[in-house]
């Protein structure tokens, strides 16, 4: 118990144990069986005076541990977030020196967006969706995921290090199953203003967008490269049945069918 408060108490039993002094001293002997009264009704007083100081003083004790408590968590969830974003550091890191390696010609991840917008209006993308020459298609391909294949790295490595800081704070309302492009576009606001994600802002934010507008091409590539399989793969060593549900879906969302898968998924 705190000095003051064992003070205080002493002061207030003393003043009890005075007033019921007095009171005892002005009775006259006539009256003598009053004095077990008073010192009864003085014994109360003093129980009530000690049972109160007790009660404060136990929730003084609680609200300091809570401030004591709170402090500390504060402390760990700080030293959560400051280790937290060490570790998206090092994510980030990876992910961009990879992306930068999967395709000599970007010098910078700033080359990213307009590196992928000009497939878009390219001739290997034309040649994707109209060829039916597995020959030309699977060069289309290759020199599709030269831009695909970084795009892809940055986003997935952006994805994973906002997973390591949203659960490091506690985030409990991110969609984890989105796609990296989507995941980036969407929760890429909370995290621009942090330390090591700043810098992936501009490149982030535009190729997101252009990955999500360019959704329907980017999976026609995919039918597309089935398709190669399909016509130049022995069909005994594929599993044609999962080439057809993967065409069937991809035409049931209305996206375009490359010429050199189509048939197939009525086959």
């Amino acid at each position: 118990m705190s000095k003051r408060i064992l003070v205080l108490l002493i002061l207030l039993s003393l003043l009890d144990a005075a007033a019921a002094a007095a009171a005892m001293y002005h009775l006259d002997n006539a009256r003598l069986s009053s004095y077990g009264s008073i010192l009864s009704a003085a014994g109360g007083v003093l129980a009530v005076i000690w049972f109160t100081g007790s009660l404060w003083y136990q929730s003084q004790q609680l609200k300091e541990q809570r401030t004591h408590f709170l402090s500390e968590f504060r402390h760990l969830r700080e030293d959560s977030r400051r280790n937290a974003l060490m570790l998206a550091r090092e994510i980030l890191n990876t992910a961009e020196a990879k992306a930068l390696s999967l395709n000599s010609e970007i010098n910078s991840l700033s080359d990213l967006p307009t590196s992928y917008l000009s497939f878009a209006s390219a001739k290997e993308f034309k040649d994707i969706l109209e060829s039916d020459d597995p020959v030309v298609v699977q060069t289309a391909i290759q020199g599709w995921l030269k831009k695909e294949g970084p795009a892809l790295t940055l986003m997935r490595g952006l994805k994973s290090a906002a997973e390591v800081y949203f659960l490091a704070i506690g985030k409990e309302d991110a969609d984890y199953s989105k796609e990296p492009e989507e995941f980036v576009s969407e929760y890429g606001s909370d995290l621009w203003s942090l330390p090591f994600f700043e810098a992936f802002q501009f490149t982030a934010t535009m190729l997101s967008k252009l990955m999500i507008r360019l959704e329907p091409g980017r999976k026609a590539v995919l039918i597309a490269s089935e398709g190669v399989m399909a016509r130049t793969v022995p069909v005994e060593i594929l599993k044609m049945n999962t080439i057809r549900e993967n065409i069937r879906k991809h035409v049931e969302k209305g996206y375009p069918l490359p010429k050199i898968a189509e048939g197939l998924w009525e086959g």
